[in-house]
């Protein structure tokens, strides 16, 4: 397992990813206007943390061959940013 963690200094862009149909019920004015709410929040934050945690399991070969006892390294990674 791995970690890192950081701080990032700068302007914080936000960025919503709504679905056509929930844009359609409310409105595309809500929307936008969410959107502005939290980037006017997010303006004041000048500093804001990264991390990154990286995770890597042990798994069987699931073929049923020779090389059974044999396992395989699966590498997966997760990156959040605010």
């Amino acid at each position: 397992m791995s970690f890192d963690a950081g701080v990032a200094y700068g302007e914080p862009t936000v960025e919503l990813d709504v679905p056509p149909l929930i844009t359609a019920i409310v409105g595309q004015v809500t929307v936008d206007d969410e959107r502005q709410q939290l980037q006017d929040k997010a303006n004041k934050l000048k500093f804001y943390p990264i991390v990154n945690v990286g995770v890597t399991t042990l798994r069987r070969n699931p073929c049923r061959c020779d090389r059974r006892h044999i396992p395989r390294l699966r590498s997966e990674s997760w990156r959040v940013r605010r």
